[in-house]
């Protein structure tokens, strides 16, 4: 996936919720849009607890809106 597109998506006015899908079928919720960070080939998901997740935009298959009120970090 183009990290400009997740960046578009990340920007937008208001912020919807989403969840990054990546080719080994993982699920990454991402609620608000300051626990990502994207770096040059890379997008690093912050999850509670301070855990984090770096996944290459390679592997990054799908990025669904979710409904906020059932949206679960599902890493």
């Amino acid at each position: 996936m183009n990290l400009d597109s997740i960046r578009t998506v990340l920007t937008a006015q208001p912020f919807r919720p989403f969840e990054v899908v990546t080719s080994s079928g993982d699920r990454h919720g991402v609620r608000h849009p300051e626990t990502v960070a994207i770096a040059p080939g890379a997008m690093v998901v912050v999850k509670d607890g301070g855990r984090f997740h770096v996944l290459s935009p390679m592997h990054i298959t799908e990025l669904n809106y979710v409904d906020p009120s059932v949206a679960e970090d599902a890493t």
